[in-house]
């Protein structure tokens, strides 16, 4: 029992790769500068090329749990939402614009939660 007790506390407390997919889903749209930051550290602040269906890929280290995703970009205010990730998932973060009443939408997903921000 306590061997099970330390297997799931070492698994929970390990830091994992985390591969993080994001790019923008509108064809009319060649650029937008972007800065990602994962708990409050920069991951990405660059600008972000439309390579049609083709996402920039940065891999990090995160632990299993629920992380702070913040986004800020030029074209809209930012993003601030929260994702549960465990143990060897994936992020993709997708920019949609025009998206209903506002100027753009973010598309959030892995494995476990999906939605969108309108």
């Amino acid at each position: 029992m306590v061997l099970l007790i330390l297997l799931v506390g070492y698994l929970f407390t390990r830091e994992n790769k985390v591969t993080v997919y994001f790019g923008i889903a509108n064809s009319e749209l060649n650029e937008l500068p972007l800065k990602l930051s994962i708990n409050d550290n920069i991951i990405y602040n660059d600008t972000l090329i439309n390579y049609h269906f083709k996402y920039e890929v940065i891999t990090t280290r995160l632990r299993s749990g629920i992380h702070s995703v913040k986004i800020d970009n030029t074209n809209g205010s930012p993003l601030k939402t929260n994702v549960l990730i465990l143990f060897n998932q994936h992020l993709v973060i997708e920019y949609y614009s025009p998206c209903g009443k506002k100027e753009n939408c973010w598309e959030i997903s892995n494995s476990l939660k999906k939605f969108r921000t309108e």
